[in-house]
């Protein structure tokens, strides 16, 4: 995970939300399935 984050470099909003996507995906498959 933190190795992942690393990769990333600092200040990519596109980057982050990709982040944000995943924790979402994870928390609420379900909820990502029905935006989709």
């Amino acid at each position: 995970g933190l190795s992942f984050f690393r990769e990333l470099p600092a200040g990519v909003p596109g980057a982050y939300r990709l982040f944000a996507n995943i924790i979402s995906l994870s928390s609420n498959p379900n909820t990502s399935i029905k935006s989709k």
